[in-house]
């Protein structure tokens, strides 16, 4: 039986994206419906106003939808584009997703509530249309309504909810809960949509769906391992018992791939990885106005700078850095305090650490092919995908045991290692211990050209990824 997939997501890479989940709803589609058993892959997120600016007029207009209550005075605009074999459907909700950003709104539960709303008239028009979702795959807190808000409408439709981050959950007042959906009281006091003493979005969607699956293995293991992480979530999903489960992501096989990466100076393979780094090397330290040092390591880190990163645990490379000449460059925005423990690091090792505020794509890319190490101290990951496009790259990870770092990065003193993986001893002591082994392993050419072999022939696809989805997919079936 060929099954027909709907993927719901609050943003989607080209379209729009913040984060990780966007490049996953970009990939996952894409590889799906090149599966014999998939009929047809459709992925449905918000228009928003960046996005109907950019992809607008390669779009087509379907039909405008009036919402149900408690949304009836507001209308969606409906868009759809076919790319790659996928069909992307844009809802457009004019004064909701008009807006500079993505999230970061006040009334962000309220807007992916009309999202879901919306998302539902959507699924009813295609089915009175003749075709019926198979599985509707949901992800992360935006969507977590759209599991019970199927299921009041088609009782058997299958739901999965991906977690790519639970530390992000959309809490709502219980006295908003009839404004926001219209739903009976007693689903609150029974503990289906509560976390707490308030509506929990992300606890709904794992309570309704059918299955629940997070970005890596380990940080499964983590979840449930502790009952009150989260708020409390790891309860909800040991109740799911074997319908939770770990897939690890992939990585797209088109935008990193350093053999045909147009952001770089020289395509490179692993044959010809020094010449490629090399160049990627000298166009970075050009672009932060640097005057090389050859034969010294460059460590690069590229990050969201939040808590949850641990940036703050760099302080542990200074002193290193100062001893051997080496340098770190990172790329990144975030709080103000993560920024401000950044610029002190510069400035206390200003010969060693420079900083470049902001995002920039194709200066990502420059900084993944230069480096000889990647950094990535986390405090918890889910999965992590810059760790695995530094791999590809050749450039050694240096990562913290955080969720799927460690499914990822097999430490050096393992037979066929990628990189160096430390445990959280301290704040610091752990990283200092990783980055004084890579050190050593830098001076050894034969154990740096190993490393490098590993990761640039890590197979990192979708392959296996998109192959343990469509199993759980047809386990529901």
């Amino acid at each position: 039986m060929s099954m027909n997939l709907l993927y719901v997501t609050s943003e989607c890479a080209p379209f729009s994206k913040s984060g990780g989940l966007a490049d996953v709803m970009g990939d996952l589609p894409r590889a799906m419906v090149k599966k014999s058993a998939v009929k047809s892959a459709v992925v449905i997120t918000p228009g928003y106003r960046k996005t109907m600016a950019r992809f607008g007029s390669r779009m087509v207009h379907q039909y405008d939808m009036k919402l149900d209550a408690p949304y009836d005075q507001l209308w969606a605009h409906l868009y759809r584009l076919v790319q790659d074999g996928v069909e992307y459907f844009l809802l457009d909700i004019p004064g909701l997703f008009d807006r500079d950003d993505l999230y970061g709104y006040g009334d962000d539960t309220y807007r992916f509530a009309a999202f879901s709303n919306a998302v539902v008239r959507f699924i009813i028009d295609q089915c009175q249309a003749g075709r019926r979702f198979d599985i509707v795959h949901c992800n992360d807190w935006q969507t977590g309504f759209v599991p019970l808000l199927v299921k009041r409408v088609y009782w058997n439709m299958r739901c999965i909810l991906t977690i790519h981050n639970p530390a992000y959950q959309g809490w709502l007042a219980p006295d908003q809960f009839w404004n926001t959906f219209h739903l009976p009281f007693d689903l609150y006091t029974s503990g289906n949509v509560r976390l707490g003493e308030s509506v929990n979005f992300l606890k709904t969607g794992i309570f309704y769906a059918d299955a629940v699956n997070t970005v890596s293995a380990h940080h499964a293991q983590e979840l449930i391992s502790d009952g009150n992480c989260f708020g409390g979530i790891g309860w909800a999903l040991r109740a799911k018992g074997d319908l939770f489960v770990g897939i690890t992501n992939g990585l797209s096989d088109c935008e990193y791939s350093p053999m045909r990466d147009m952001n770089i100076p020289l395509p490179y393979s692993y044959r010809v990885r020094q010449e490629g780094k090399s160049a990627a090397r000298e166009a970075a330290m050009r672009s932060f106005s640097l005057t090389d040092r050859p034969g010294t390591p460059l460590f690069v880190a590229i990050s969201r700078l939040t808590a949850q990163k641990g940036l703050d645990r760099l302080w542990a490379l200074g002193d290193l850095l100062r001893k051997c000449g080496g340098r770190l460059m990172i790329l990144g925005s975030g709080d103000y305090d993560s920024e401000g423990n950044i610029y002190r690091l510069q400035s206390a090792y200003p010969e060693n650490v420079s900083f470049w505020r902001g995002y920039d794509n194709g200066l990502a890319h420059l900084l993944y092919a230069a480096g000889d190490f990647f950094v990535m101290p986390s405090r918890f990951e889910p999965c992590g995908l810059s760790q695995l496009i530094a791999m590809r790259y050749g450039t050694v990870p240096i990562v913290s045991d955080a969720g799927g770092l460690c499914d990822t990065v097999l430490d050096a003193s393992q037979p066929h290692g990628r990189g160096f993986v430390f445990g959280n001893w301290s704040d610091r002591e752990g990283l200092q211990h990783a980055v004084s082994r890579a050190l050593l392993a830098f001076q050894d050419p034969r154990a740096m050209a190993a490393l490098q072999f590993e990761d640039m022939y890590y197979d990192s696809s979708w392959t296996q990824a998109a192959q343990e989805y469509l199993k759980l997919y047809q386990r529901l079936m």
